[in-house]
């Protein structure tokens, strides 16, 4: 527990320049902006194993030009200490951001990152009227009766043997509890193109993931879901949700349009940060 805490403390006080990322002041606004973005906060949703934390490097960014900004910490992760194991709906896996989305007085632009598309989703129905723009970071985008397995289809053998380590804590039922990053291969899956700093740090606050984000389908509908416009990112480096996959998912759900970080691993938030940082700036500009 110490660790864990010394880890985000080390992490969240790291300045970006030490790690290679130099803000660049053209990036912030001088004066009033002739453009107007979809909304001036962003909210974003992490993936699998991680925790708000993931998103600090894009948070200072975009907060350093004038921008605010929220990262979640999903049921089990996190600040949030509810065991992984206990969670078995994707409803209360997402409560923290729809819990977030109920009490917001305006619209925010959601971004969510792999297996974190499906709570983000799930909140896109429950809450459209609190939603600008959906962006998607090599995540997945269900249609409606679907799940996020559903969408790995066959990849996801290779993403059991290679990626991920499921639990299965409950003697009373046969099917999987909770899942957790096979640390043994982190960097060549996760991280194969993240700084080494960001990535030692992260392998100290990795935690468990609910199964529920995985199984649990969810309805969604034109009229909620449907109304918010969509925006995908592809990573050319993935090897978690790898190319011909994040093409398959754009696709199966069409989003309004689609862009590509060439040469972001699974966390582009750390490997393509300044790239990121601009292009989901410039997502909340679009007018269409």
């Amino acid at each position: 527990m110490i660790s864990r805490v010394l880890a985000t403390f080390v992490l969240l006080s790291i300045p970006l320049s030490s790690l290679g990322i130099r803000f660049d002041p053209s990036d912030a606004p001088v004066g009033p902006d002739s453009r107007v973005p979809a909304s001036d906060t962003y909210v974003f949703v992490h993936g699998v194993a991680q925790a708000a934390w993931a998103w600090y490097r894009i948070e200072t960014m975009f907060q350093e030009s004038g921008f605010n900004t929220m990262a979640i910490d999903l049921t089990g992760h996190g600040k949030d200490k509810t065991k992984a194991d206990s969670v078995t709906t994707l409803s209360f896996y997402a409560k923290p951001l729809t819990d977030y989305l109920a009490s917001s007085k305006k619209k925010v632009i959601l971004v969510a990152h792999g297996l974190g598309g499906a709570p983000a989703s799930y909140a896109m129905e429950a809450y459209p009227e609190k939603i600008a723009k959906a962006v998607f970071l090599s995540a997945v985008m269900p249609l409606s009766g679907e799940s996020s397995l559903d969408l790995l289809k066959d990849k996801f053998p290779a993403l059991k043997e290679n990626c991920y380590v499921v639990n299965y804590n409950n003697p009373a039922n046969p099917h999987p509890t909770s899942v957790m990053m096979n640390m043994t291969n982190s960097r060549y899956f996760y991280y194969n193109r993240s700084p080494v700093q960001d990535v030692t740090l992260a392998e100290h606050l990795l935690e468990e993931t609910p199964w529920a984000v995985f199984y649990d389908d969810m309805k969604l509908t034109d009229a909620n879901y449907g109304s918010i416009h969509r925006y995908f990112i592809r990573t050319g480096e993935d090897r978690v949700i790898p190319w011909d996959l994040q093409q398959s998912i754009i696709d199966h759900n069409p989003p309004q349009k689609f862009f590509t970080l060439k040469n972001g691993d699974h966390s582009a938030f750390f490997s393509e940060t300044p790239w990121l940082f601009k292009l989901l700036k410039e997502i909340s500009y679009i007018q269409d």
